[in-house]
């Protein structure tokens, strides 16, 4: 039976829609398809996360076992330079401490930080340089 016109019509739209309807289904499939790749990609990459924070870790920890180390080094150094008589001495020396029968002297210092004598030599150190500049 031959097809009108009209019947030609009608179907036209059906295909179009039917076009539509699979490319909707196929849209929805690659999104679907996409979030599952994602998620192994995802499930597959979280070793090597953990390996690139841990790795991290160990490095930091290993700086500073290095510090503690170095420190440790020192301050055994210095028990045992407190430990020997002369550094006891000089340690005790340097609180104040004195031998019976010594004196305790101090030397006041200008608050300059320099002694009478200092500051005398000072002064004419530098008159002699500003009469050498000046010609006298």
């Amino acid at each position: 039976m031959p097809c009108s016109n009209m019947d030609r019509r009608k179907s036209a739209p059906k295909k179009k829609r039917a076009r539509r309807g699979q490319h909707i289904t196929r849209l929805l499939g690659l999104a679907v398809a996409l979030l599952v790749v994602g998620l192994v990609l995802r499930k597959a990459a979280r070793p090597f996360l953990l390996y690139y924070s841990e790795a991290r870790s160990v490095h930091e920890v290993q700086r500073e076992l290095r510090r503690v180390e170095e420190e440790n080094r020192d301050l055994r150094k210095r028990r045992d330079y407190l430990a020997s008589h002369a550094g006891a001495e000089i340690e005790s020396r340097k609180l104040g401490w004195v031998r019976p029968g010594e004196r305790n002297l101090v030397i006041e210092r200008s608050p300059s930080g320099l002694s009478a004598a200092e500051r005398k030599a000072r002064d004419k150190s530098l008159m002699r340089r500003l009469g050498r500049r000046l010609g006298l």
